[in-house]
């Protein structure tokens, strides 16, 4: 981010995909495998990959998947 000034140029961007990451809460660890967590969050996109916490599964507290 950059502060705003008159003689900015701005440029748009014509993007077509974004990935963001995102956090599920109080999801039952016996869900946390690719096949399992790809069924769950098709509605929101494409599972890319997951973070390395839940791919171990050594922190509990939510499961974190970047979707496409």
């Amino acid at each position: 981010m950059k502060e705003w000034n008159d003689e900015m140029q701005l440029i748009k961007h014509n993007v077509q995909k974004v990935l963001i990451w995102v956090k599920s809460h109080d999801l039952d660890v016996k869900f946390w495998g690719n096949e399992s967590l790809t069924k769950i969050f098709k509605t929101l996109g494409v599972l890319v990959k997951c973070d390395k916490l839940t791919q171990a599964r050594t922190f509990l507290q939510y499961a974190r998947i970047m979707i496409e």
